[in-house]
C-alpha cells in the first residue's frame, strides 16, 4: 500500500518553553543573582531556536508524517520530556533536540565532549541516554495498556519501531561521530540532514502496515493521549527573588526624602519636623501618593501647596 499524503501534519505544536520564557523576562531587575538568570534566558532561546530550526525542517519535508512537539508523558516515577515526536513510514521518533555553542565528538564509547570557542573542552549528559529513556518510558506505557498505542497495528516483539533520536540544530558548530559505533551513529543527526535521514531509514523500512496515513494518525492520538501537563518550575527557588526588592527601593527613597527635608529646613530655617514629620514620612513610603490629593492624606493643606509638586516627583517614576 502506497502512501496516500506527503504533508507534515502537527497534531502538537505548541511549546511550554515560550511561555518560560515570557516568564522569566519578566524577572529581570527582581532576582538577586542576575548573572544566572540571564545564563538560563540565553540556553532556553537557543533551545528554542534549535527547536524552530526542526519544525522548518519537518514542515517542508514532504515525506508524509504526523507530529507532536514538546510532549511530557509519565509512568510511574518516570517522566519523559519528549522534544518532538515524529512518526513517518518507517518509524516513531522520540527525539532530543540540542542546541549548544562549539563543536560536539561522540567517542567510540557515546559520550558526548563539547569544545567551546575559546577552546576548553567539556562533557555533558548524553541527550542519547536521554532520548533513550524517552522511549523505555513509552513501551512501559504500551506493555501496560497491553499495547493499545500500537495495538493491531505494530507487532509489540518488534522494538525497532521506537527509535530514540538526537538531532544536533547548532548550525555553527562541528559534528563530530567518526569515532562513534555504528548504532551510535545511526541515532544522530544534524537539522539540515534530518530529512534525509528519514527519507533513508523509509527506504529501508520494513513495517509495511506504516504506509497508511489512518494508521500513523492512530498512533499520534494514542500517544497525545498520553501527554500531561509539566510540573510548573518554581523560579522563587531556582533564582532566589529578590523578595525584598520593595524594602530597598523604600530605603533608597527615604534618603533621598531626608536629603529633600534636611535641605527644605536649612533653607527656610524651619525644623526638620516641621517640613514632614517622621510618621508623616512612613506614611509617604507607604501610600507613595502620584498627586496632590492623595498627598492631602497626609500633609497639611499648607505643606501640600508649599512642598507638594516636590514631594509627589520622588513617586512619579515608582
Amino acid at each position: 500500500m502506497g502512501l496516500i499524503f506527503k504533508d507534515t501534519i502537527f497534531l502538537k505544536e505548541t511549546s511550554d518553553l515560550e511561555t518560560e520564557l515570557v516568564e522569566l523576562e519578566k524577572l529581570k531587575g527582581k532576582v538577586k543573582d542576575k548573572e544566572k538568570l540571564d545564563k538560563y534566558i540565553k540556553t532556553l532561546k537557543a533551545g528554542i531556536n534549535g527547536e524552530k530550526a526542526i519544525e522548518y525542517e519537518l514542515k517542508n519535508a514532504r515525506i508524509g508524517m504526523y507530529v507532536l512537539h514538546d510532549i511530557n508523558v509519565v509512568y510511574e516515577d518516570n517522566n519523559a520530556q519528549i522534544d518532538y515526536v515524529i512518526i513517518t513510514p518507517a518509524h516513531c521518533y522520540l527525539v532530543e533536540c540540542k542546541n549548544m555553542i562549539g563543536d560536539i565528538t561522540v567517542d567510540n564509547k557515546g559520550q558526548f565532549v563539547r569544545k567551546l570557542p575559546w577552546g576548553s573542552k567539556e562533557s555533558i549528559y548524553s541527550p542519547l541516554t536521554q532520548a533513550q529513556r524517552h522511549v523505555d518510558v513509552i513501551k512501559k506505557i504500551r506493555d501496560k495498556n497491553n499495547g493499545l498505542i500500537a495495538k493491531a497495528v505494530i507487532s509489540l516483539s518488534n522494538d525497532d519501531y521506537y527509535k530514540p533520536l538526537v538531532v544536533v540544530s547548532n548550525s555553527n558548530g562541528i559534528l563530530n561521530t567518526r569515532f562513534a559505533t555504528k548504532e551510535v551513529k545511526n541515532k544522530i543527526v544534524r537539522v539540515d540532514a534530518l530529512i534525509e535521514y528519514l527519507n533513508n531509514d523509509i527506504q529501508n523500512k520494513k513495517l509495511i502496515e506504516l504506509d497508511s496515513k489512518s494508521v500513523m494518525e492512530k498512533i499520534a492520538y494514542k500517544l497525545l493521549e498520553h501527554n500531561t501537563q509539566k510540573e510548573k518550575n518554581n523560579w522563587l527557588e531556582r533564582f532566589e527573588i529578590a523578595e525584598d526588592i520593595n524594602e530597598s527601593n523604600d530605603s533608597e527613597l527615604k534618603e533621598r526624602l531626608l536629603t529633600y527635608r534636611k535641605e527644605q529646613s536649612k533653607q527656610r530655617n524651619y525644623p526638620a519636623y516641621y517640613i514632614f514629620s517622621n510618621d508623616q514620612l512612613d506614611k509617604l513610603l507607604e501610600i507613595k501618593p502620584k498627586d496632590k490629593n492623595e498627598l492631602s492624606k497626609i500633609l497639611e493643606p499648607v505643606k501640600v501647596k508649599i512642598y507638594g509638586e516636590d514631594i509627589i516627583k520622588f513617586f512619579s517614576d515608582i
